[in-house]
């Protein structure tokens, strides 16, 4: 038979597990990563020999050859990775996943574009979406922190003369992966060696007390708007 749970209001937990960090490069994104307690980096972007923590290649498997189904491979990531003592899952970077996943579609379909031929009218898109949305839920449900790295890109308003810093995944994958994020941190340098964290969005109005592990929270405390 079916539990309900008592018929009273409950205190929320709001520790936040899911980060999206972007910026531009060596803006400290894959280094301020790095310290989120036992990571593990599942790299596209061909830095992973300069980072302190271990590390997975998804664009290029073990025998140094380009990874045909990136897919696959993925999903084989997900499935071992319960088996690892791993706490915090770095992809960096989100774009170029979905842009390998973009790639495999097309070739699989037969087709050189995403929206070309069979995959037109937006069904190549469509199935798109659906893998990364799928990525997200199932890191979501395996209960480790997940930190998505993205570049930094400049968006312009030539009407309004004006110009912002934007995530260099397109929109309509960022609104999954962010939206299923409980902080977005924008990451900039100044200068020769001053670097800065902002935080831009944020699920809720987070307090060091909400954050139980004293690394994530040391991490957090060093984000500009983090707790205020």
């Amino acid at each position: 038979m079916f539990a309900f749970p008592e018929d009273k209001p409950r205190k929320p937990k709001i520790e936040p597990h899911y980060f999206f960090i972007y910026g531009k490069p060596m803006t400290g994104k894959t280094f301020f990563a790095s310290y989120f307690p036992h990571s593990f980096d599942l790299n596209t972007d061909n830095n992973a020999e300069q980072s302190r923590i271990p590390y997975k290649s998804l664009l290029i498997g073990e025998d140094g050859k380009p990874v045909k189904d990136v897919i696959g491979r993925i999903d084989d990531f997900i499935k071992a990775l319960s088996e690892t003592t791993f706490q915090t899952i770095v992809i960096d970077t989100i774009e170029d996943l979905a842009s390998a996943v973009e790639k495999q579609v097309a070739e699989d379909a037969g087709e050189k574009f995403i929206g070309d031929g069979r995959l037109a009218y937006g069904k190549g898109s469509s199935m798109v979406k659906t893998i990364i949305e799928n990525l997200v839920l199932e890191l979501k449900a395996l209960k480790v922190n997940v930190v998505w790295l993205s570049r930094e890109e400049t968006k312009t308003d030539i009407a309004a003369g004006t110009s912002e810093p934007v995530p260099a995944l397109k929109p309509k994958f960022y609104n999954i992966v962010a939206g299923n994020c409980d902080v977005v941190i924008h990451t900039q340098k100044f200068g020769k060696d001053t670097y800065t964290r902002t935080v831009e969005n944020k699920r809720a109005k987070y307090k060091p007390d909400d954050i139980t592990d004293p690394k994530i929270r040391q991490l957090l405390e060093s984000c500009d708007g983090m707790f205020d």
